[in-house]
């Protein structure tokens, strides 16, 4: 999957297909570790879809997983050619 590192466009609808999604280098991240996920996964979807944030999740300080809004997902899927129905 490629990200596009710059910023949309002014004047592209949102959900075109010129438009990008965000400027990857600067998205917002907060790491958070599998056991905190679990315990509060319903407040990490609703922040991950209102303040677009994506949540790497970590066990023992790896990396093993990213959560991110519905949203980027669908569009991410779409650029790499394969559009999802969910």
């Amino acid at each position: 999957m490629t990200i596009a590192p710059h910023a949309p466009p002014r004047g592209v609808p949102h959900g075109s297909p010129q438009e990008v999604p965000y400027d990857a280098r600067v998205a917002k991240t907060e790491m958070v570790g599998i056991e905190k996920a679990r315990q509060t996964l319903g407040p990490l979807l609703e922040r991950a879809d209102a303040e677009h944030i994506h949540f790497p999740l970590t066990r023992h300080g790896q990396p093993k997983g990213v959560l991110v809004d519905m949203e980027w997902y669908r569009r991410m899927r779409a650029l790499d050619g394969d559009p999802t129905d969910l």
